[in-house]
């Protein structure tokens, strides 16, 4: 503030001196004196003037990146984001690659009396935790992929992530991924406590029929909320 003040206070100067070609030497001088004293006064002032702090803005249009960000969404209610785990991790199961970028854990309020009734909230604040995760098949034959099944919380108690996923068939159930290729947007949520510090999740299974390669028990994934 105090450099932009200076700098309006330059151009006022700049723009006085030359405003008037017809002055004398000794009105230059006088003219000079006074502007050297307003802006010594102007300078007192931006040095007295206490520093505003920048306010930050909560208030999100678009996805949740930041620890606070909120979201309203007038089907749903206003969505915070509570904590973010930056996983960034690949994880070889067989001839598939998962690969988890970024793990939300979420909080509802101010639900709509619809929305609280088709998560069958019991409160007036529901949490939950959002998985986004690739899925790339690095063989040449065609592999089934069931998607994310089992989730362990960090209490020990089991979820079946398929039964208790409010996001629904956006976690792929039963799919054949073909060779080389690679599935995108991925999702699933289920409702965990507020104070969640990690959990461990888990696929139902990975099948290759044509190598003759099946995977009941796939790699179980950590993810901790710091």
């Amino acid at each position: 503030m105090k450099k932009y003040l200076l700098m309006c206070a330059a151009i006022f100067l700049l723009s006085g001196c030359g405003s008037d070609e017809t002055a004398t030497h000794g009105d230059v001088d006088q003219e000079n004196e006074t502007s050297d004293t307003q802006q010594q006064e102007n300078e007192q002032v931006v040095e007295d003037e206490p520093l505003e702090e920048e306010s930050k803005d909560t208030d999100s249009e678009g996805p949740l990146t930041e620890v606070g960000q909120t979201l309203n969404d007038e089907g749903v209610g206003t969505v915070t984001l509570k904590k973010i785990s930056n996983v960034d991790t690949d994880y070889k199961m067989d001839d598939l690659t998962v690969h988890i970028d970024k793990a939300k854990l979420l909080s509802i309020t101010n639900m709509t009396d619809e929305y609280k009734d088709n998560v069958g909230a019991t409160s007036d604040e529901f949490t939950y935790l959002q998985v986004a995760y690739t899925v790339s098949n690095n063989s040449n034959e065609t592999v089934d992929f069931s998607g994310f099944k089992t989730a362990v919380l960090d209490s020990g108690k089991q979820l079946n992530i398929k039964e208790n996923d409010i996001i629904g068939s956006a976690n792929p159930e039963n799919l054949q991924i073909l060779p080389k290729a690679t599935l995108e947007n991925n999702i699933f949520g289920i409702e965990v406590p507020s104070n969640l510090s990690f959990i461990r999740i888990k696929p139902e299974y990975v099948i290759n029929e044509k190598a003759h390669k099946t995977n009941l028990n796939p790699k179980e994934i950590k993810i901790d909320f710091k």
